[in-house]
């Protein structure tokens, strides 16, 4: 997954910033529990929102 706005599409399979992203957001809001929400909002964006923190932050797939 890329960060809304990365501009580049990597190689098939590589780790991205957007990844490490990913990772770093759900692991830190871990603690959190069940205050975490993950929505789709279209094809290809993930929203993540964290409601014991008040952080949310977006995430769009590279696409194939």
């Amino acid at each position: 997954m890329l960060g809304v706005g990365d501009g580049e599409r990597p190689e098939y399979g590589a780790v991205t910033e957007g990844d490490l992203a990913f990772v770093a957001f759900t692991l830190s809001h871990s603690p959190c529990g069940d205050g975490v929400i993950e929505a789709r909002l279209g094809e290809g964006l993930l929203l993540q929102w964290c409601l014991v923190c008040a952080q949310m932050r977006i995430f769009r797939s590279p696409g194939p």
